[in-house]
């Protein structure tokens, strides 16, 4: 054995290929990244975990699923799931825009006054 090299096709850096750049290694990699990027977007919350994503008391988050005012999914009576997803997007939906302008003088005596 002494003498013989184990990797006889020993390859330059012109010919070698990263493994990465293989076709069938790459589609592998971006269908797992897509599986994994779906599971987080549908990871499903009790109302305790939704309420820690959303940094809001536990009893604000039942409020806000008895009364519908976040979209969820009722398994049974005493059993709700909510989507993170959806909380994300019923978040977005919540976001204010900044004025163009908030400080404008006021007629009159010169001074800055927030105008809302």
């Amino acid at each position: 054995m002494s003498g013989e090299c184990l990797f006889p096709e020993r390859r330059t850096l012109e010919t070698a290929s990263p493994l990465f750049f293989e076709p069938n290694f790459f589609l592998l990699f971006m269908v797992i990244r897509t599986i994994i990027a779906s599971r987080e977007e549908d990871e499903l919350f009790e109302i305790p975990e939704a309420a820690e994503y959303l940094r809001v008391d536990e009893e604000t988050m039942r409020k806000y699923v008895q009364r519908k005012v976040v979209p969820h999914i009722r398994i049974s009576p005493h059993c709700v799931r909510i989507k993170k997803s959806d909380l994300d997007r019923w978040l977005a939906s919540k976001r204010v825009e900044a004025a163009k302008n908030p400080f404008r003088k006021k007629k009159g005596n010169g001074k800055l006054q927030v105008v809302a």
